[in-house]
């Protein structure tokens, strides 16, 4: 019950590799922090897909392999200020950047009897590019004893690319596309504090995450109308949460209770009947 049958070994490779600089400065305006980083990821995956091909007009064959595959290169910036770490205001400036390429070429093969050489039947050849700017802050105010609260928000533009190219074989028609679109919002992050005597800590917080949205590009035909594209999710965390220590201070306890409202959540969903991948809005 704990195996199944494969024509075709699925296997797996991820191969990942990043370069970085770190340049700090401080003095009495505060402290200036400065990262650099490139990131390349590169993974690929082989599917056994033999059931599938009478989908794609190919019954007479002797088995079928699918591989995915994506290369991803990021180049980052974050560039920001804090003050220094005295008096009962606070506060934090930054901006980053960011540039991403990723490409993700997909393939299907059939290997028909008495020919030697596999027969390509779907290919797709994809390239995201993705451009993020945003600019953030924050501010703390210590305005009771033991008693802090801090303010933030991050405001950010992300300028997406998408060009894919479809091949595949009759009767299906091979197609291209490039399409475009711009993302921009804020989000924003509060919290309350209360630090006892001891040094033990309660606090609140509300805090938000923002994830752009995509185009689908892949399947035997275009996507339909409602797929397309898809949407940007959202989720903001309400969180209540101590930090303390415990039995002469021998113990140290964290712990935390949160309640999250996810918006429009983005989530892979399968084609029918070519089984392929598209991402969706579920909810």
């Amino acid at each position: 019950g704990l195996s199944r049958t494969n024509r075709v070994r699925e296997n797996h490779d991820n191969n990942f590799a990043e370069a970085a600089i770190t340049l700090e400065g401080e003095g009495g305006w505060g402290r200036l922090q400065s990262s650099t980083a490139y990131v390349r990821h590169d993974f690929a995956s082989q599917y056994d897909a033999s059931a599938a091909l009478s989908i794609y007009g190919n019954s007479e064959a002797d088995f079928g392999v699918y591989r995915e595959a994506a290369k991803v290169d990021m180049f980052t910036q974050d560039i920001f200020v804090t003050s220094p770490d005295t008096g009962r205001l606070r506060w934090l400036a930054g901006a980053y950047g960011s540039l991403t390429r990723e490409k993700t070429p997909s393939l299907l093969e059939a290997q028909l009897p008495g020919v030697s050489a596999p027969r390509r039947i779907y290919t797709e050849v994809r390239t995201d590019r993705r451009a993020s700017l945003a600019l953030y802050g924050k501010a703390s105010y210590d305005f009771a004893p033991g008693w802090t609260a801090s303010l933030g928000a991050r405001t950010f533009d992300i300028a997406l690319r998408t060009s894919s190219d479809v091949t595949v074989v009759a009767p299906f028609q091979s197609r291209a596309l490039v399409r475009k679109a711009d993302f921009q919002g804020w989000t924003p992050e509060a919290s309350l504090q209360y630090r006892f005597p001891t040094g033990d800590l309660v606090y609140l917080l509300m805090s938000e995450g923002y994830r752009p949205g995509g185009f689908n590009s892949g399947g035997l035909a275009p996507p339909s109308p409602s797929r397309k594209a898809f949407q940007p999710d959202r989720l903001r965390n309400y969180e209540l949460g101590a930090k303390l220590k415990l039995l002469d201070r021998r113990l140290d306890l964290r712990t935390a209770l949160f309640y999250d409202l996810w918006d429009d959540i983005q989530t892979d969903q399968y084609l029918s009947p070519s089984g392929l991948a598209y991402t969706a809005n579920v909810g």
